[in-house]
C-alpha cells in the first residue's frame, strides 16, 4: 500500500501538468478561432452600430431644433433638386460631436483627457504583454547592446571600482551666480559627462539598425537603461500628453470646419474650408503615425522632443 501511494503522487502531478498544458493549448486555439469568426459576424450583424446609434440619438436630443430644421429643409430641397451631402449632414455631424465632446473648450479638453487615458492605457497594455513574452535571449541582447554602445562608459558605471569616479563626474554645487556647476572638471570627468550626453542618441541609432528592435523596445520602456534604470515615467507622461493634445486638436479642427460649413458660404470658401480640414487632419495623422513608429522602434523619448525640445528650439 505504501509503495503504491508513493508512486501515485508523482503520477498525479505529471498527469495534472500534462492536462493543464493540453487545456491551455486547446483554449488558446479556441479563443483565436472564436475571435476570427466572431469579428466579421459582429460587424456584419450591425452590433457595432449600437454605439453609433446611441450617439446619434443623443446628438438629436442635444441639438433637436437644428436637426428638425434640417429634416424639414431636406424634405423641401429633395422636391426642388439635388443638394450637397455635406450641407445635409452638417447638423447631425456637429450634433454628434457636441454630444460627445460638448460645446465648450473645457468639456472638450476633459473628454480628450479621458480618450487619452484610454488610448495610453491600451498602448502600455500592448507594451507590457510583449514585455512579459520576451525571452532570455532578447534580454541578454539588450545588455550587450547597451555595453557595445559605449564600452568605456559602461565600465565606469557597472564596475564597482570605477563607479565612484562616474558619480564624482556628476556631482554639482551652487556657484557664485546661483547656478549649479560641476564640482569636478577636466580629464576623465568631462569625458564621462560627454559620453553620458551622447549615450541615448547613439543607443537609439543602434536600436534602429537592430532587427530585434520591436522586441527590445518594451524592455527599454519597462526596465530603462543602466544609466536610467526603471520604468520610463517621464517619456510615458509625455506620451499621454501627446495623445490628449492630438485628440483635442483633431476634434477642434472638425468642429471648427463644421461650424463654418453651417453658415451661408460660397462654393470657393467651402473648398478652402475643406482643404483646411484635410491639411489639419493629415497633419495630426502624420504626427501620430511617425511618432508612434519611432516610439516602437526604440526612440522612447520622441514625445519629449516633440512637446518640449522642438518648441524650445523653434521659439
Amino acid at each position: 500500500m505504501d509503495s503504491g501511494l508513493t508512486l501515485e503522487g508523482p503520477k498525479i502531478g505529471a498527469f495534472a501538468n500534462a492536462l493543464s498544458h493540453f487545456v491551455s493549448l486547446i483554449v488558446g486555439a479556441w479563443v483565436t478561432k472564436f475571435v476570427r469568426a466572431a469579428t466579421p459576424a459582429i460587424v456584419g450583424t450591425g452590433v457595432v452600430l449600437g454605439p453609433v446609434y446611441i450617439l446619434t440619438m443623443r446628438a438629436i436630443h442635444a441639438d433637436r431644433e437644428s436637426v428638425e430644421a434640417w429634416f424639414e429643409n431636406l424634405r423641401r430641397r429633395l422636391q426642388s433638386g439635388p443638394v450637397p451631402i455635406v450641407e445635409w449632414a452638417q447638423p447631425v455631424m456637429i450634433g454628434i460631436l457636441y454630444a460627445v465632446y460638448g460645446r465648450t473648450l473645457i468639456r472638450r479638453l476633459v473628454t480628450s483627457f479621458c480618450v487619452g487615458v484610454c488610448f495610453t492605457s491600451l498602448v502600455f497594455a500592448v507594451v507590457y504583454l510583449q514585455y512579459k513574452q520576451t525571452g532570455e535571449a532578447i534580454r541578454q541582447e539588450k545588455v550587450e547592446l547597451e555595453r557595445e554602445t559605449d564600452p568605456l562608459l559602461y565600465s565606469y558605471v557597472a564596475d564597482p571600482a570605477l563607479s565612484r569616479i562616474y558619480h564624482m563626474a556628476l556631482q554639482t554645487h551652487r556657484g557664485a551666480a546661483q547656478q549649479d556647476q560641476y564640482l569636478n572638471t577636466g580629464g576623465i570627468f568631462d569625458e564621462l559627462r560627454r559620453r553620458t550626453a551622447d549615450f541615448k542618441p547613439e543607443l537609439v541609432q543602434r536600436l534602429f539598425a537592430n532587427p530585434d528592435r520591436m522586441q527590445l523596445t518594451p524592455l527599454f520602456i519597462i526596465e530603462g537603461t543602466y544609466l536610467a534604470p526603471g520604468f520610463q515615467w517621464l517619456n510615458s507622461i509625455f506620451l499621454f500628453v501627446f495623445n490628449v493634445l492630438l485628440d483635442f486638436a483633431s476634434v477642434s479642427i472638425a468642429i471648427a470646419v463644421l461650424q463654418f460649413l453651417g453658415r451661408a458660404i460660397s462654393f470657393r470658401r467651402a473648398i478652402a474650408v475643406f482643404l483646411y480640414m484635410l491639411i489639419g487632419t493629415l497633419a495630426c495623422a502624420t504626427a501620430a503615425f511617425f511618432s508612434y513608429r519611432l516610439f516602437f522602434r526604440g526612440d522612447t523619448g520622441i514625445f519629449v522632443q516633440l512637446l518640449v525640445v522642438l518648441p524650445v528650439t523653434l521659439f
